[in-house]
């Protein structure tokens, strides 16, 4: 797992998520791609700043105890090789959907579940149902 230890979610980055490990993730592409949309307004939808997907996360009430802001803010730079430069610091729809997995990583650990099923479970319980019921999407 490129961004997580085997043993326990940390915030060590080491690679970038290959699409070959994230290819569950495609049949939820058409609604991460409206919600992508929907949340990055600034650059007409199709560039993400990573303050709007810092809103996106506290709008959509997925800060709490197990993620706060400090850890969010954390593994949005680390996973999108932030650089401080504004136009630079731009988050592509792919870049998207890698920060969530590794959010849903590190948020879903228990050593028990497969990795698969746990993002999974956590786009649909948590995200989507969020979006469903905060949106108009």
């Amino acid at each position: 797992l490129p961004l997580f230890d085997a043993n326990s979610p940390t915030l060590a980055l080491s690679q970038p998520q290959s699409s070959q490990n994230s290819s569950f993730l495609k049949p939820h592409l058409p609604i991460l791609k409206k919600i992508f949309k929907h949340f990055a307004s600034e650059q007409g939808g199709d560039m993400m700043h990573i303050a709007e997907f810092l809103y996106m996360l506290h709008k959509l009430n997925l800060i709490d105890t197990k993620l706060n802001e400090f850890d969010a803010a954390n593994l949005t730079i680390s996973a999108t090789y932030y650089t401080g430069t504004a136009r630079f610091d731009l988050i592509k729809f792919t870049e998207f959907c890698e920060t969530l997995v590794h959010i849903a990583e590190f948020k879903t650990f228990d050593g028990v579940c497969g990795r698969e099923v746990r993002i999974q479970n956590w786009l649909k319980n948590e995200v989507f149902a969020a979006v469903e019921r905060l949106t108009a999407l």
